[in-house]
Formats: structure tokens, sequence, C-alpha cells
């Protein structure tokens, strides 16, 4: 159903083609060789294309608007960006007074360009030596996911009584 003309057969036929039109072989050396392998080059990308948009009516090959075009029929449309979660667990040092961690205390990744903020603002009892807060990527999309455990730990300014993150 998807398939393309292998070149080698394209040039024999689009030859033979030549000749019963014309009477006359093509050499290797021709002009007309050399316009029937271009000829050839340029219908073989064009099936290749053909095929590719074919494709794109078909849920298992669609991508990117054709994709979305194709989710309409159902009723369907496709969530946009959302912004990378994850948990943090602080510990403190022992004793503090009560903490509160709100958008201001900011991590950043290991990579050293992807921030980090709270998801809401969470006040952390007194003495209390562990804490988990849930943090999100600043920027939606893909940029925040990948990381693995202890690779969004660096507070982007320095946070009292935090000892590690």
């Amino acid at each position: 159903m998807f398939t393309i003309t292998p070149p080698d057969e394209l040039i024999a036929k689009l030859r033979e083609d030549y000749y019963k039109l014309t009477g006359k072989w093509v050499n290797p050396s021709d002009v007309e060789s050399f316009l029937i392998d271009l000829i050839a080059y340029n219908r073989t990308q064009l099936e290749g294309k053909i095929n590719y948009y074919r494709k794109q009516n078909f849920l298992r090959y669609a991508s990117g608007e054709a994709l979305d075009l194709l989710g309409e029929w159902l009723g369907v449309i496709r969530l946009p960006p959302q912004p990378a979660k994850t948990t943090v667990r602080f510990t403190f040092e022992v004793p503090h007074p009560q903490i509160v961690i709100n958008e201001n205390i900011k991590l950043i990744a290991k990579d050293g360009k992807t921030i980090f903020k709270p998801v809401e603002t969470v006040i952390v009892p007194a003495d209390i030596q562990t804490f988990d807060v849930v943090y999100q990527c600043e920027t939606a999309g893909t940029m925040g996911n990948g990381f693995v455990a202890g690779e969004i730990n660096q507070p982007v300014s320095p946070v009292s009584y935090v000892l590690k993150a």
C-alpha cells in the first residue's frame, strides 16, 4: 500500500519509454541519461512525500497537525503542555522555628538552567527534621522531565535552617 518504486526499476522504465518514443537507446554518457536520472530522482522523492502524507490519515502514523485533526473527529483535543512536578524533601537544622516555603524558595536543577518552585505555600512546623514539598518546573513542557532523585537540590538563594534539599 505504501511503497516507493525502486530507482533502478524507474530508470529502466524511463529508458524503455524514451526508446519507444524516439527509437534511440540512451547511452550512459548521453545528456538524456542525465535527465532520466534526474527525473527518476525527483519522482522517488515525490513518491516518498506522497506516502508520508497518505500515512498522516492513519492514527498510527499521524503527527503534529494531522494528529490533532484526526482527534477532532472523535472530539479529542491535545492537552496543552504542563509543567513537570516532583516532590522535594528538605532536611532542616534542629532546633528551628516555623518556616514558610513559598514561591521565593526556588530550586535549580543539576543542568544549571531548569528552575522549580513550590506548587503552593507550605508552613513547616518548628523542630521537624524533614519535610516534603511538591515543586513544579517554571517552564511548561518537557524541560523539567528526566531528572533523577537528588538532581533538583540547589536553592537559587540561601535558605535559613535548610541543610539540604
